[in-house]
């Protein structure tokens, strides 16, 4: 009986050791390591999608009402940058 009991001890024991190995350490390593770098990545891309829906309106604003004294080169311009920018982020 309690060779029974050491062996499933042991048995636990190195399961609980490849669940570490394998499981936790690399989670740990993406977590330290990897994610600060995702969520700037993220929230760059988050901002660089505010910038274009900006630009997006602006245009269509402009597109509605083109008596204004705006110039349509300037808005075109950004809003192109605005698209080249984000699928540069993505």
């Amino acid at each position: 009986m309690v060779e029974v009991q050491q062996a499933l001890g042991m048995d636990v024991l190195e399961y609980e050791e490849k669940v570490e190995k394998q499981v936790l350490n690399p989670l740990v390593h993406i977590l330290k390591e990897e994610f600060p770098s995702i969520a700037k990545q993220k929230k760059q891309l988050k901002q660089v999608g505010l910038d274009l829906d900006a630009a997006k309106t602006r245009w269509r604003n402009y597109q509605a009402n083109p008596n204004q004294n705006t110039k349509v080169d300037v808005y075109r311009e950004e809003l192109e940058e605005a698209e080249s920018k984000l699928d540069q982020a993505r």
